[in-house]
């Protein structure tokens, strides 16, 4: 029996994560436009100081300047190298892609990070289960190849309008969040 607060709560944590599915994954499209006016550093900037007024916001809310100033002052070179590589350089990387390729191809490039980070801590810890990892790259190798590759190969209208320097940035991107 699951009390009724607890269903009730359940769905707002499923209607946020829905929510904050559908904001992340209209990046690309979104910014394209955006890109065109100004740029991909100031749209990074913007995307930068947002995200820390509202993550500051919502954690002096939910547990008051105490803990942010103790995690801030302990974790002090943890959050800053996370913060300017994790998100500042992955996003200039991402949008400065984005003003060289379509939004499709540049949001698929730069999601593959959860590949590279199976590729780089296979490199730095050896697996219990090589064939698990490797045939999980592959698979996700492989469906990037279908969705990217026959563009490239038939020269489409989306393949001939792909960069290089677009696909390299988009990926250093990906590398960088992983």
């Amino acid at each position: 029996f699951c009390p009724l607060w607890r269903v009730a709560q359940r769905g707002r944590v499923t209607l946020a994560l829905v929510v904050a599915s559908l904001l992340w994954g209209s990046l690309y499209p979104a910014a394209k436009p955006v890109l065109a006016v100004t740029g991909p550093m100031q749209v990074t900037f913007c995307r930068v100081a947002l995200a820390f007024v509202t993550l500051g916001a919502l954690i002096l809310l939910r547990s008051g300047p105490g803990l942010l100033t103790q995690q801030l002052r302990a974790h002090w070179r943890a959050v800053l190298v996370l913060g300017m590589f994790n998100f500042a350089v992955s996003q200039i990387l991402a949008l400065s892609a984005q003003s060289l390729l379509p939004a499709s191809v540049n949001g698929l490039l730069n999601n593959t990070h959860p590949l590279w980070v199976a590729i780089f801590s296979a490199l730095f810890s050896p697996p219990r289960r090589p064939a698990l990892l490797i045939g999980g790259s592959a698979v996700a190798l492989v469906g990037v190849g279908l969705v990217f590759l026959p563009d490239l190969a038939f020269g489409t209208a989306a393949g001939a309008s792909l960069s290089p320097l677009g696909i390299a940035l988009s990926l250093a991107g990906s590398a960088v969040i992983a």
